[in-house]
């Protein structure tokens, strides 16, 4: 009872919290109409009239269903019907997240379309897309893909998201602090003309403000993973900590460096039908590209080609990776937080690729008002853990510390203290209460885990709700 007394009285604080200046849409390519309002309950149905609907601070939910020219009219021109984007220019504030980004869909319909049916022009500042499947870009000798970011927009941040067949999943012309991040790209449509399918092209160019940050992908069956530019505009880029799997040419493709602005480390590239690297290239134009952090070796991931990309156990990834400076420190693609010590040798270091190991999980489900909501928190060898410690936080945009993860954590939803035991399910009734309305609920658990004789502190993944 008491605890159940916790979780209503965490749920119901965000009555204090103040209104918050965001207009929430919402789209729904089963249920919804372009001609309602774009509440949750009477949403627009296409995505492209809910973005056009209003140009800054807006967040747009998309719910489970598939957006494309056959089902919604997205990606096409009503007049002619030909491919199009859809074009952010001067868009501030706008956040665009899948509710499940297995079920929501983006589905661009194939054909030979724009360069990024998302467009996100000069004057877009602060951009957020995230948690949501993409695919069908068609094919196209260069520049036909999902997304595409031009000078002049800031603030870009895209992650957690499924490509499959996105013929160039993101073409980075330019812009300034633009991160693409905890994402899979995986099975693009393979070469047709004279260009391979790419994962990612990076064309920026620090004359002109860019400054890019690629890190934590996973990249399977395609043509190239990440094809980077390193001339003498001297790009600022960060590609860091992604893998390449399977790829039909090469792995990190890139010209002849000039530049004094890349960090490129503790990647990995695997079984690429040339080579993995450009071998006579590397870092200032001197050592090669290959060195002691980026490798050519097995990523041993679990079961890709059954949709697995997690690590399997003695993966050379497993805290492989950089810890980050950057201004997106998220979670990863699994919703688990990078704050894990998967190796437990006392120190929390990010892994290669999408999905962070750990072997602590949070889970819950029926996480809506009038709903009995369901928190299961699951541990490997439950005999060596002492306990765990549940908070909530409410908030659009929570915080990342380097040690607790996604929320700090807020220490005034704490529901449960570090002596708790686990593995633990809890179920309670979540109240009907107008102040929850639309929030993002972010929980996670922190535990502590006996290694050796020595007691430690780890994280898990944080999992989000909408209320």
């Amino acid at each position: 009872m008491k605890l159940g007394i916790s979780i209503a009285a965490a749920l119901l604080c965000v009555a204090a919290i103040p209104s918050q200046t965001v207009t929430h849409y919402w789209v729904d390519a089963v249920a919804g109409n372009d001609s309602s309002p774009g509440t949750r309950a009477q949403p627009f149905k296409s995505l492209t009239w809910a973005v056009g609907f209003q140009f800054q601070d807006s967040h747009v939910h998309v719910m489970p269903g598939v957006y494309s020219p056959a089902t919604t009219g997205d990606f096409a021109d009503p007049s002619s019907g030909q491919p199009a984007q859809i074009r952010l220019a001067s868009y501030q504030n706008l956040k665009i997240t899948g509710v499940d980004k297995a079920t929501c869909i983006l589905d661009f319909g194939g054909g030979n379309g724009p360069w990024g049916f998302i467009s996100i022009v000069s004057g877009c500042v602060d951009i957020e897309i995230s948690d949501l499947t993409m695919r069908n870009s068609g094919v196209d000798p260069w520049g036909n893909g999902a997304i595409s970011v031009d000078h002049g927009a800031q603030s870009v941040d895209i992650h957690n998201c499924y490509f499959e067949q996105t013929y160039s999943t993101l073409i980075l012309w330019g812009g300034y602090d633009v991160a693409f991040h905890d994402n899979v790209i995986t099975d693009a449509t393979p070469n047709t003309g004279n260009w391979p399918s790419v994962g990612v092209r990076v064309r920026t160019d620090v004359t002109k403000g860019d400054r890019s940050y690629i890190y934590n992908n996973t990249f399977y069956a395609i043509g190239h993973g990440i094809s980077w530019s390193n001339d003498a505009n001297n790009p600022q880029q960060w590609i860091m900590n992604n893998v390449c799997r399977d790829v039909t040419a090469k792995a990190y493709p890139n010209g002849a460096y000039a530049g004094s602005h890349i960090v490129f480390e503790n990647n990995l590239a695997y079984n690429s039908g040339t080579w993995n690297y450009d071998p006579v290239i590397g870092p200032n134009g001197s050592a090669p590209m290959l060195s002691a952090t980026n490798l050519e070796v097995d990523p041993m991931l679990t079961n890709p080609a059954a949709g697995d990309y997690s690590l399997a156990a003695g993966s050379p990834c497993i805290e492989g990776g950089s810890a980050m400076v950057h201004p997106y420190q998220m979670n990863d693609y699994a919703g688990n937080n990078r704050a894990v010590d998967s190796d437990e040798d006392g120190v929390a270091v990010p892994d290669m690729g999408a999905i962070e190991t750990t072997d602590l999980t949070l889970g819950v489900s029926n996480f809506a008002q009038g709903q009995t909501m369901t928190i299961d928190i699951q541990v490997a060898n439950p005999g060596n853990w002492i306990g765990g410690a549940l908070f909530f936080a409410f908030a659009e945009n929570p915080t990342y510390n380097p040690m607790w993860g996604m929320f700090g954590p807020d220490l005034n939803a704490l529901i449960t203290n570090p002596s708790t035991p686990i593995p633990l399910q809890l179920q309670m009734l979540v109240p009907v209460n107008a102040a929850l309305n639309d929030l993002w609920i972010y929980t996670e658990v922190i535990g502590l885990k006996i290694i050796g004789s020595t007691v430690v502190l780890k994280g898990t993944g944080m999992t989000k709700s909408l209320l």
